[in-house]
């Protein structure tokens, strides 16, 4: 396997979770659970396609060769493992091994500092990973609550995730809804998670949005400016000898010798 970058950085970290995080839903997909439940990690994969593939496209935008890192670096194989069909997941592990070594000289401490220079990035981030986890256990934990009582109206799994996204956003249609007390208990625990996560997500757009920027010249401001700057500068170089000779004599020079004495002057 080839060497990684030196340097990781907080989406490296963030596509490593999704990584770790879609094979062990290779477990729940072959587990002896209702079909249901297993296409809600069929869904929930879909996410981490989409995140993979812009993982696949920013390394090869960053690698000094592109077919270097597309042949001879298995790229080939992660952009195969990007893509949303379950039984090529598991080569998903071709991001575990291509990162072990930077993540293991990285440390703990490493990962922490990394994570602490841009707080508000990797809460982002975290506060993203952490809600697609929520809804997907949400979902399939209401499909598993309701899927035995027959008056219940959540009963695929298009119907589980749209009830856990809806519940976890606060906004609340009203046309899916657990009956059951034990859905109910998982509707609880979705709208005290999911409040905070998304508060995470919708401050940190708010803070993007609205904080004070410096406000810093324009490129034609700056150019007619360096003009302006480079004028007055020729200025000054073209009267600087003329000032010069006009300047008195400088205190404790000693006056000219044809100058009149003080008593020759009074007379």
């Amino acid at each position: 396997m080839s060497e990684q970058p030196q340097e990781l950085t907080n989406f490296d970290l963030f596509v490593i979770a999704l990584s770790i995080f879609s094979l062990v839903n290779i477990i729940w997909y072959i587990a002896p659970l209702s079909e249901q439940i297993n296409s809600v990690v069929l869904i929930v994969d879909v996410v981490f396609s989409l995140a993979f593939l812009v993982d696949f496209f920013l390394r090869l935008h960053r690698a000094p060769s592109r077919s270097s890192y597309f042949f001879h670096q298995q790229g080939w194989l992660e952009l195969l493992s990007s893509l949303p069909f379950p039984y090529i997941r598991i080569l998903r592990i071709v991001r575990l091994v291509r990162i072990y070594r930077p993540l293991r000289t990285l440390g703990p401490r490493g990962i922490w500092k990394r994570l602490t220079v841009d707080l508000a990035g990797s809460a982002l981030l975290v506060a993203l990973f952490l809600t697609i986890v929520v809804i997907q256990y949400a979902s399939m934990g209401v499909l598993w609550a309701e899927g035995k009582n027959p008056d219940a109206n959540i009963r695929t799994a298009s119907d589980a995730v749209w009830w856990s996204y809806v519940t976890a956003t606060t906004v609340g249609y009203g046309d899916r809804y657990p009956v059951t007390d034990a859905g109910r208990l998982v509707g609880v625990a979705l709208l005290t998670v999911g409040v905070g996560l998304f508060g995470v997500l919708t401050g940190f757009l708010a803070n993007t949005f609205l904080k004070p920027r410096r406000a810093e010249p324009e490129a034609p401001q700056r150019a007619a400016l360096d003009d302006r700057l480079r004028h007055l500068e020729t200025l000054i170089e073209s009267r600087l000898p003329a000032v010069t000779s006009q300047s008195p004599t400088a205190e404790g020079e000693a006056a000219p010798r044809d100058a009149p004495a003080p008593d020759e002057a009074m007379r």
